[in-house]
């Protein structure tokens, strides 16, 4: 996964292997362990392409494709106008921090505590 392949607390490369009972991204540096989704969140994601999915509730299935082509076809209208103010950008970190990263990609901008990057 390309997102943890630099650490977030130190912005060094992060290793995949066995730590802490199971096949972990780690860093070497700052010993920390990157565990798959910690704390519960508001988004999720996982791919597996080519599976159909298995669907137990069709009604919430439904209503997430609907809220996930409103907010396709809401980026897009607010791109076409010039108005995607990060500019499309892959990256972001807070200000706390400055990962080794953030050193190779140039920046697009800032909101808030924010710093994006293409």
């Amino acid at each position: 996964m390309s997102y943890l392949e630099f650490c977030s607390n130190c912005g060094e490369k992060n290793i995949y292997g066995q730590i802490d009972g199971g096949i972990r991204y780690h860093c070497l540096n700052c010993k920390n362990i990157h565990y798959e989704n910690p704390k519960p969140t508001s988004t999720s994601f996982h791919c597996d392409v080519g599976k159909l999915d298995n669907v137990a509730n069709k009604r919430a299935y439904k209503v997430s494709k609907q809220v996930a082509s409103l907010a396709i076809e809401s980026y897009n209208a607010i791109k076409t106008k010039g108005l995607d103010i990060t500019e499309g950008a892959r990256y972001y970190h807070t200000y706390e921090v400055s990962p080794r990263w953030s050193k190779v990609y140039p920046v697009v901008g800032r909101i808030g505590d924010h710093i994006f990057y293409k």
